[in-house]
């Protein structure tokens, strides 16, 4: 655990920390937002996993991810809507999310806005809570959209919700 903090391993924003042992998942996640990283996402996969442990995982801000949860998850949703696996391993194509910080999209309808037509917008979570996206919405500051759509355009999408463009 030294080492990585000696090698820089804790400058960034996001880490995934996926040790098989995990206990050894839990303590590096924890190192790591004691050292100021923003986002850390940890495995916890023993199904005989104390509950607590992973609820003050949860309560210092690590989110926790079981594979086996995962996996089940794509499957269910390539069982239902074939063309996921494709958008899943398309290198072009994906799904991505914006938070809405640019003041000049809030309180607009969807239909509105310039770049709707190149991207599908498939949730909205206001105050964490989902939304079913219409074209009569009316965003909200903060919201976050997930869409998809090519690299190029949600990059382009990002830009333009985030205030960068």
């Amino acid at each position: 655990m030294q080492t990585t903090r000696l090698t820089g391993g804790y400058d960034c924003d996001i880490i995934v920390v996926g040790f098989l042992n995990d206990h050894k998942s839990a303590r590096l996640a924890q190192i790591a937002k004691e050292h100021g990283v923003k986002r850390v996402i940890a495995s916890q996969n023993n199904p005989r996993l104390d509950p607590k442990d992973v609820s003050a995982l949860r309560e210092k801000g690590i989110e926790i991810f079981n594979s086996f949860n995962v996996q089940s998850s794509v499957l269910r949703a390539l069982i239902e809507s074939p063309l996921i696996l494709r958008m899943l391993t398309d290198t072009e194509a994906g799904l991505y999310e914006a938070t809405l910080l640019n003041s000049r999209y809030s309180g607009r309808e969807l239909h509105t806005l310039p770049f709707v037509n190149k991207i599908t917008i498939s949730r909205i979570f206001r105050n964490r809570k989902p939304i079913d996206p219409h074209g009569d919405t009316v965003l909200e500051y903060g919201d976050h959209i997930l869409f998809t759509g090519d690299r190029q355009a949600a990059e382009e999408v990002r830009e333009n919700l985030q205030g960068r463009k």
